[in-house]
C-alpha cells in the first residue's frame, strides 16, 4: 500500500507540472499528459482505496464490552406501561 501512495504522489507531483506548463505556457503536449496523468491517478486511487478496504477487513474488530455491572439492561428496572387513553364521546 506505501508504495501505491508513493506512486500517487510523484504522479501528483508531475500533473501540478503539466498543469502550470500548460496554463502558463499553453502547450498542447503537457496538456495531454496531463490528462494522462489524470487518468493514471484515477486508477491509482482505485488500487489505493481497494488496498485499504483489505486492510480494513484483516485489523480485528474491538468489542464494546459493557465495564460496569450496574449498566447491564436485564438489571435496569422496567418502564411502567402508561393507561390507555380515555375514551372520547361521539
Amino acid at each position: 500500500m506505501a508504495e501505491n501512495y508513493k506512486d500517487l504522489q510523484a504522479l501528483i507531483e508531475c500533473l501540478n507540472i503539466d498543469v502550470d506548463k500548460f496554463n502558463e505556457k499553453k502547450v498542447k503536449a503537457a496538456g495531454q499528459r496531463a490528462r494522462n496523468n489524470l487518468l493514471n491517478c484515477k486508477k491509482l486511487c482505485d488500487k489505493l482505496r481497494k488496498q485499504i478496504m483489505v486492510d480494513l477487513k484483516d485489523i480485528p474488530v474491538k468489542s464494546r464490552s459493557v465495564t460496569s455491572p450496574s449498566l447491564r439492561l436485564e438489571d435496569a428496572p422496567a418502564t411502567p406501561s402508561l393507561p390507555p387513553p380515555p375514551a372520547t364521546k361521539v
